[in-house]
């Protein structure tokens, strides 16, 4: 299970933790000559009571859409509706997108925190010679 204070980042953890365990658990058993499943998982059910308590159930799952809430350390609470996708040529692979749930202020937040970034400027060597000379800087977008 993750350290306090990443589970302290998700204010849904309750809810959370067992769907992650048996995301885990139904990984593992996609790959079963894959030892890195078993070592991760003894590992984890030595150091931690909450991990070996759910470890315990056999809940198996693959992971699915749903909404996480997440607390950022400076943003704050945050909502997003989250959407796995599973390409079918790849097994071993999943794409997740996480988009600000309507009504709440994570789109927002998002928002101000992009404004707020500095500008990023690219190094002399990586510009053009007429670029460079003229000491323009490459905003990102």
């Amino acid at each position: 299970m993750p350290c306090r204070r990443c589970s302290r980042r998700r204010t849904n953890w309750d809810t959370l933790a067992p769907q992650v365990v048996a995301d885990f658990r139904g990984s593992a058993a996609a790959y079963p000559d894959d030892a890195r499943f078993t070592s991760i998982a003894g590992e984890l059910y030595d150091r931690s009571p909450e991990f070996a308590k759910l470890w315990d159930q056999h809940d198996v799952r693959k992971e699915s859409n749903g909404t996480k809430a997440v607390l950022h350390p400076v943003l704050g609470e945050m909502t997003f509706d989250h959407l796995v996708l599973h390409p079918s040529s790849r097994h071993d692979l999943r794409v997740t997108v996480h988009l600000p749930r309507e009504g709440f202020e994570a789109r927002r937040r998002l928002e101000r925190l992009l404004e707020a970034r500095p500008a990023v400027t690219a190094p002399p060597a990586s510009r053009g010679a007429e670029s460079a000379a003229a000491g323009n800087s490459l905003r990102c977008s």
